[in-house]
């Protein structure tokens, strides 16, 4: 007897920020929907560290306790809803999971899968497990509106300090000008859109799985993100812009020329009054 299926397929586009609070809600969603099925259930997580080692678990305090520190973080979690009957009789081809829900460190695309013999159950879970996913794409990052000025700037003070400080030929000054712009312009086209991963480190967004280690080190580059953005970034584009605007834009003031002053010919006569 043929088997059908019926289900979800579909990647979440998104940082997360994955703590306690959101890994329990997603396992507690699929805890109570599985008692609508016909046979026993069981959540598993399976988690992938970056030291290539993996475990699985049916206890959320294991992944919790995970220490997560650098060189054995976390880099992929799947929490998955599990046929757990004893009496079933696994095909070899046959998935071992009936909801999977993926979140990975080393992108920005999360997935959902869900697939079981009642429609309207796989639905049902489909729209309940979705939104929990969602409350977790809650990364910040520093606006691309204000990146791309800083990157203008930057440009702008490098290409007057090349011409005031460097001391070679016009044609090296050329190219060092001509280097510094097309910097400019790819670290601009690297901050639309999807962010390389060098953007992403000091100025967000990034994933994080919220516990052990990697919770610290993550508010603490969250903080230098912020002192980045209010001291450096507003400040020197202000600076900079300001500059800019003081030399480039107002009216420069003529002063009298040297020449003038010391021409006796422009001088004004002194008018001697003769006695009468």
């Amino acid at each position: 007897m043929i088997k059908l299926s019926s289900g979800l397929s579909r990647e979440l586009k998104g940082h997360f920020i994955l703590d306690e609070n959101g890994l329990r809600r997603i396992a507690g969603v699929l805890s109570e929907k599985a008692k609508d099925l016909p046979y026993p259930c069981s959540v598993v997580f399976h988690v992938k560290r970056e030291d290539d080692r993996f475990y699985e678990t049916t206890q959320a305090e294991d992944v919790l306790a995970d220490a997560n520190t650098p060189g054995s973080r976390i880099k992929l979690l799947r929490i998955e809803l599990r046929n757990v009957d004893p009496n079933k009789v696994a095909a070899p081809w046959e998935r071992d999971w009936i909801v999977a829900v993926q979140f990975s460190g080393n992108g920005e695309k999360q997935s959902i899968d869900v697939a079981s013999e009642d429609r309207n159950w796989a639905l049902l879970l489909a729209d309940a497990i979705e939104p929990q996913i969602a409350r977790t794409f809650t990364a910040k990052e520093i606006p691309t509106w204000l990146l791309i000025p800083s990157y203008i700037a930057l440009a702008y003070l490098l290409h007057t300090l090349t011409k005031t400080v460097v001391k070679t030929t016009p044609d090296t000054i050329s190219s060092i000008e001509l280097v510094i712009w097309i910097g400019a312009f790819i670290l601009s086209m690297s901050t639309f859109g999807d962010r390389n991963t060098m953007i992403s480190r000091w100025a967000g967004p990034e994933s994080s799985f919220h516990w052990g280690e990697q919770a610290t080190s993550y508010n603490q580059f969250e903080g230098i993100r912020q002192n980045i953005l209010w001291v450096v970034i507003v400040g020197f584009t202000v600076s900079v812009m300001a500059t800019i605007y003081t030399n480039t834009l107002l009216p420069q003031t003529s002063e009298p020329s040297s020449s003038t002053a010391s021409n006796p010919a422009t001088k004004t006569p002194n008018t001697a009054v003769r006695p009468h």
